[in-house]
């Protein structure tokens, strides 16, 4: 008698494993679409502080023959949204223009700065007016005089 109600209960739990990872797939997913996110947003960040940081060297380094003086600042400005000084080919990051970056100097210092809006992968969120776009900042000091 036991091994009948053994293997009747046994015949009943069959699908249960099936419901129940149908029950935790959406959260599953949703934690995957996070991770991606943020290893996104991470990258995009990390070509943005590479980009001024070498729009800052060639800022400084950018003029022949002065010690005093920094490259001018359309070209740096193109360098860090396009890679080079004539502004020709695709940017770097999707929505980062030579408007968002700016270049100040004070002093014997030029600091090179960055704004890039992040839009995540899974913005538009359903029934709502929310945004989710993240601004991306970042900068860079270095010295322009002796």
């Amino acid at each position: 008698m036991r091994t009948l109600n053994m293997s009747n209960s046994k015949h009943k739990q069959q699908g249960i494993a099936a419901i129940e990872f149908l029950w935790s797939l959406p959260v599953l997913l949703l934690i995957m679409a996070g991770i991606f996110d943020f290893g996104q947003a991470f990258i995009d960040y990390t070509v943005l502080n590479k980009a001024v940081h070498g729009g800052a060297r060639y800022a400084v380094r950018g003029v022949s023959n002065t010690a005093d003086s920094i490259a001018d600042e359309s070209e740096i400005k193109n360098m860090v949204v396009y890679g080079n000084t004539s502004g020709t080919g695709s940017a770097k990051l999707d929505t980062l223009t030579p408007a968002s970056v700016t270049v100040a100097e004070s002093g014997n210092y030029v600091t090179v700065t960055g704004v890039y809006q992040y839009i995540p992968f899974f913005s538009p969120l359903p029934f709502t007016t929310i945004s989710l776009n993240i601004p991306l900042t970042t900068s860079m000091v270095m010295r322009s005089k002796p």
